[in-house]
């Protein structure tokens, strides 16, 4: 079977913050893949090319 849903990227340093988000978007019938820190996310995109959305907090601290 082929999951048709969007894939949201939510990029947020505060874990209880990302897993809610993400199961939020979850929840709204997407894909919610997380990532904490921009080198994640960075590594999810490199990855990832069904990623169509990203959801970030200001400021992301870089690893």
């Amino acid at each position: 079977m082929i999951d048709e849903r969007q894939t949201v990227l939510v990029i947020e340093e505060e874990i209880i913050i990302r897993v809610a988000i993400a199961g939020d978007f979850q929840d709204g019938g997407f894909n919610g893949l997380e990532a904490g820190n921009s080198g994640e996310a960075l590594a999810h995109l490199a990855r990832d090319a069904s990623i169509r959305a990203l959801r970030t907090q200001y400021g992301v601290v870089s690893k």
